[in-house]
């Protein structure tokens, strides 16, 4: 983990019983201003349940 994010994971896998559901991580992170973006994956099976909701 590096000092470019504060320390935190840039990027993890959603997991979702049991199963790799998608993506999930900070694009963008900018100490300064205390803002980050958050990119995201989500197949297309996975999609209708609330999973990224919950992820975010």
């Amino acid at each position: 983990m590096g000092l470019e994010t504060g320390g935190y994971p840039k990027s993890v896998a959603i997991i979702y019983r049991g199963e790799i559901a998608g993506t999930i991580g900070f694009n963008e992170i900018n100490k300064a201003s205390k803002i980050g973006s958050i990119g995201y994956w989500l197949g297309e099976g996975f999609q209708g349940y609330g999973i990224m909701t919950k992820s975010i």
